[in-house]
């Protein structure tokens, strides 16, 4: 595969990641199971990209010597955004899981906060490129 094509996988698995997201956020109210799987399975890619990122491309450093382009400077805080929304997310889906419905109203907001957060993640990553 050439250095080109390369360039792109991390983008094609945040895309992909973003589809099963979004598939399994609708999944919500017709079959929990499967909204569960899904996505902890989207977040786990993620979560998993960000380390890949951060060994193969010296991502961490980057950011640490603020050598960071116009598109990046807005792509980081998005990215790191979503992860620490996962955290919330995956907080209140165990709660929730667990019968305790006095979370749902968090999940609604957690939800109104990461889902955009997640679109907008793909959607940088993307542009970065340009």
């Amino acid at each position: 595969m050439s250095s080109e094509n390369l360039i792109l996988v991390p983008n094609v698995v945040s895309s992909i990641a973003l589809i099963i997201f979004l598939v399994g956020r609708f999944q919500v109210k017709r079959n929990l199971q499967l909204h569960i799987k899904l996505m902890s399975t989207a977040m786990i890619i993620d979560v998993l990209l960000v380390v890949a990122l951060v060994i193969t491309r010296n991502a961490l450093g980057t950011v640490i010597s603020g050598d960071m382009s116009g598109m990046l400077l807005i792509h980081v805080p998005i990215a790191i955004s979503t992860v620490i929304g996962y955290g919330f997310a995956t907080y209140f889906g165990l709660k929730l899981k667990k019968g305790q419905r006095q979370y749902l109203k968090h999940m609604r907001i957690t939800d109104k906060v990461v889902v955009p957060l997640r679109i907008l993640n793909t959607t940088t990553s993307w542009l970065l490129l340009v």
